[in-house]
């Protein structure tokens, strides 16, 4: 890597973008690579965020309660 970057450290989805195109030999755009790492930095981001504590009350307090249907029974 051009940075000295631990990438498991960061969510800058440039750095991981650059480090793909230097193993990979630049096979592809990094534009998209940014985005694509952007992405799923981002969905691994909102999935912690779901199972969270805070996420499930805050819920709670929006969404009225529903009675379960037939399927989750």
């Amino acid at each position: 890597m051009a940075e000295d970057i631990n990438l498991v450290r960061t969510m800058d989805a440039r750095a991981w973008a650059a480090e793909f195109m230097r193993v990979t030999g630049g096979t592809v755009d990094e534009p998209d690579m940014i985005a694509w790492f952007a992405n799923a930095i981002m969905c691994g981001w909102d999935h912690h965020y779901w199972q969270s504590e805070e996420y499930k009350q805050m819920m709670a307090r929006v969404l009225p309660p529903t009675e379960p249907t037939s399927e989750e029974i």
